[in-house]
């Protein structure tokens, strides 16, 4: 089994009722269907062709850690492990992690004899306007820069051909934009982003 992350744009009244526990993703998916399983705003970043409406919700499927990884030419462990006590403090992490932690919650894998613990992450305004100022700042060329770093580890990760073909004409090209265009949508409306991991 594999995790799947997704970047949810969320106003802050409901952003705050879902991180505090006063309401579950399943009440946020009632009440907002269109802002967690809306296809026609969501964006399966790999997928799918850049969308003219802005995404309320950006799908990394389980290619997440790749994207980071391009990010910040670093290779990282899967399901957040570099996570603890020492806090990322990188606008580069927080585009695909988020900056703050909430806490951490399990998901049992009934076919498994243990669970996947996973971190629930969010980001505020002023998270949101250091990454803005990131995205405006990096370019595709720094992104490739690092993109070429990450495959020159000894990562299995990257051993297959497949990988590093799909690392330089998907990653390269489609990350930025659609980070830009998630971001700068939530610093616009003022809203909170949640990284639903699981």
């Amino acid at each position: 089994m594999g995790s799947y992350l997704s970047l949810v744009r969320l106003p802050i009244g409901v952003a705050v009722d879902l991180l505090t526990g006063r309401c579950s993703i399943t009440d946020v998916k009632r009440t907002h269907p269109e802002r967690i399983n809306g296809r026609s705003r969501s964006y399966e970043l790999w997928m799918e062709e850049q969308p003219e409406q802005d995404p309320y919700r950006l799908y990394f499927d389980r290619r997440y850690v790749e994207a980071l990884d391009a990010l910040t030419g670093n290779v990282h462990s899967r399901f957040a492990r570099e996570f603890g006590d020492n806090e990322p403090n990188d606008p580069c992490f927080w585009m695909v992690y988020g900056a703050r932690l909430v806490g951490w919650h399990v998901m049992n894998e009934p076919a498994l004899s243990y669970g996947y613990v996973f971190p629930l992450r969010y980001s505020l305004s002023e998270d949101i306007a250091a990454i803005n100022d990131q995205l405006a700042s990096m370019t595709e060329e720094q992104l490739r820069d690092r993109i070429e770093q990450v495959l020159k580890t000894e990562s299995d990760r990257y051993a297959s051909e497949h990988r590093r073909t799909w690392m330089w004409e998907t990653v390269a090209v489609k990350l930025l934009p659609a980070l830009r265009q998630f971001y700068s949508t939530t610093k616009r409306e003022k809203e909170i982003v949640v990284y639903w991991l699981g």
